[in-house]
């Protein structure tokens, strides 16, 4: 039996992601993953995939959080699934331009609890996709 897609909405329900919360791009919630990358650089032209998750802290946009926008009109050319912010780590709000991208786009962009570990984070989301 084959198991279900893992998507953007089954990802929020693992334990490692609780508390996390959707602030925009609600309309992409079916989105399914197939890969994940942790982000702390500004650039990522050309290492983006087609349904990729990206997690970051914000430290590589944290002196222009405006670049989030910039990520996620790659993200939407590239057709990733949805990205998660640790917010209050590093960048204390998100940049309104960035919410309303993510709406148009239907790219979920979520909330990531400071308590969140990475890399429980990043080892449950491997499991789910090598499972799916």
């Amino acid at each position: 039996m084959e198991n279900p897609p893992f998507t953007v909405e089954r990802l929020l329900q693992l334990p490692v992601f609780r508390g996390a919360k959707v602030m925009a791009g609600h309309a992409g919630i079916n989105k399914e993953i197939f890969y994940m990358t942790s982000m702390e650089m500004p650039d990522l032209t050309g290492f983006l995939r087609p349904n990729e998750l990206i997690i970051t802290t914000g430290y590589s946009v944290r002196d222009e959080p405006a670049l989030i926008s910039r990520l996620l009109d790659e993200m939407h050319q590239t057709g990733c699934s949805a990205i998660g912010i640790k917010t209050r780590k590093v960048i204390q709000e998100i940049p309104q331009e960035a919410l309303y991208k993510s709406e148009l786009y239907g790219i979920p962009l979520f909330d990531i609890p400071l308590e969140n570990s990475f890399i429980d984070m990043t080892h449950a989301v491997i499991d789910q996709i090598l499972n799916r």
